[in-house]
């Protein structure tokens, strides 16, 4: 354990050091992701103070955790509610205060989401005339292409709409809370001037009410992380994957953007067939399958989570010859799937998804070609594993080999053979051809989990509290996650 600690040390101090010290240079030399085609724009922020802020709330996670882990037994009814509630306003916390220390802050970070390159779903939620107009557009396969709105289904658009819908019913509602968001999140008026046109109030409530509502959708991720990652993994290591979670790269750099949704979504899919499975429960499976029929609103990612899945079933039908058991509960999920597709597809508005489906994965096939095959596959575990963040990636190894030789846990033998073969899978049909920091963090949750199973406390432990590898790895992700956030900003268009 301690040659993978030092090691996990080692790469982090080193590349998150590569990488801050590129970002003051004013000639890099090394730049993350494939030249000519996309890479990472580097912008120094000078407010590394501000970090401080970021330090108070992970280490007060870091503490709940770290000694919630070692007194794991005790963890049963009222106390897992209190832990949960703790959890979640620390990585609300986290998550709030991250923007703060990028070079734009605050209210830059969000008024940029009002431009049309940084957020295409915005843009077009603004010029949203009648929901029916809207999802027939969608289904229209003469529809011009446009990167990310062609390749996407209406969900991230509708995100934007509803909420802006709400604000247009109450319009004074929205001057308040504009004023309101003004006065807590620093810069944000003056931020306003630098935009291609002036927001009005309405818009302005739209992508506050959006901010807030992406970092609780993060951070309300950690219940159904915690409670799926104690069945496969056991309460120890849930908590720990629960913190390992909160200091994401990937999760605290695209932020705040709609790709956050994903991340909660793709953990609740997870839980809710496990569990479903696990329980016999055809209630908790109808439900996971109408959330499937969402979630494939918003993005097709979700299908590489359902691939891990369906990965995850066949491997337990191939050993325990319940097929005929399984696929009955299966077909509770099924039911809730087909459900919201008819309904939707015979309401007035007549929303056929399987239209959008097939013109997304066209468009999306359509846009990789633009891309050469061979760099990204190459580059995109990199990405994936730097975005992860070093050490959770260092320990996922670690304990994904450990898994894979010894198997003697079966469920978490076929999560983890289930989750490296759609990795594989996804990279080597050339389905994403970059930006795989961010359209992989469905996951990164999972990867997470693993990890955190490194620190569960051992038999041999006679007194867990003094082994300080948690603490450690945890700190140095901190680090990483900072210094990355303070080197590389999505505000500046890539290069």
């Amino acid at each position: 354990m301690k040659r993978w600690l030092t090691a996990a040390t080692v790469l982090t101090v080193a590349i998150s050091g590569v990488v801050f010290w590129q970002a003051t240079s004013k000639s890099p030399l090394l730049r993350l992701g494939v030249p000519g085609q996309w890479v990472w724009k580097y912008d120094h922020s000078p407010y590394s103070d501000r970090a401080v802020y970021c330090l108070a709330g992970a280490a007060l996670l870091g503490w709940l955790c770290y000694t919630t882990r070692n007194r794991a037994q005790e963890l049963i009814g009222g106390r897992v509610s209190l832990f949960l509630l703790g959890a979640i306003g620390l990585c609300f916390w986290i998550q709030a205060t991250f923007p703060y220390v990028s070079k734009h802050a605050y209210g830059q970070a969000v008024l940029w989401m009002g431009t049309p390159k940084a957020n295409a779903d915005f843009d077009e939620a603004c010029k949203a005339g009648a929901l029916a107009d809207l999802l027939k557009e969608y289904q229209d396969p003469n529809r011009p292409f446009r990167i990310h709105i062609s390749t996407h289904p209406p969900g991230p658009v509708l995100f934007y709409v509803v909420q802006k819908r709400c604000w247009e019913a109450a319009p004074e509602a929205a001057e308040h809370f504009v004023s309101a968001m003004q006065l807590i999140l620093p810069f944000a008026a003056e931020a306003q001037k630098e935009l291609p046109r002036q927001l009005s109030s309405i818009e302005r409530a739209t992508l506050y009410s959006s901010m807030l509502l992406l970092w609780l959708a993060v951070a309300l991720g950690v219940v159904p992380l915690y409670f799926w990652a104690a069945e496969m993994f056991g309460p120890p290591s849930a908590v720990v994957a629960v913190a390992f979670y909160s200091l994401t790269p990937s999760f605290l750099l695209f932020n705040p953007m709609t790709d956050q949704l994903y991340v909660p979504v793709s953990v609740a899919l997870l839980a809710l067939y496990h569990l479903g499975l696990a329980r016999r429960d055809p209630g908790q499976l109808a439900f996971a399958g109408a959330l499937t029929w969402l979630a494939l609103q918003f993005t097709l990612a979700f299908l590489a989570v359902l691939f891990v899945i369906a990965v995850q079933v066949g491997l337990e039908i191939k050993a325990e010859g319940r097929a005929r058991d399984m696929l009955r509960l299966l077909a509770w999920a099924g039911a809730g799937f087909v459900v919201l597709l008819l309904l939707f597809l015979f309401l007035p508005q007549r929303y056929n998804c399987l239209v959008v489906w097939k013109l997304c994965l066209a468009n999306n096939a359509q846009f990789n070609l633009g891309r050469t095959y061979l760099p990204w596959v190459i580059y995109n575990p990199i990405d994936f594993v730097l975005f992860l963040g070093v050490p959770t990636a260092v320990f996922f190894v670690r304990e994904a080999i450990v898994i894979l030789r010894r198997r003697a846990e079966e469920t978490q033998w076929r999560l983890v053979v289930a989750l490296l073969a759609t990795i594989a899978l996804v990279n080597f049909a050339g389905i994403n051809r970059g930006e795989v920091a961010r359209l992989w963090m469905v996951f990164m949750p999972v990867a997470a989990a693993v990890a955190a199973h490194s620190f569960r406390p051992r038999e041999e432990e006679e007194e867990p509290e003094r082994d300080w590898t948690f603490p450690i790895a945890y700190g140095l992700l901190f680090v990483q996650t900072a210094l990355f956030k303070m080197s590389l900003d999505l505000l500046l268009p890539v290069s």
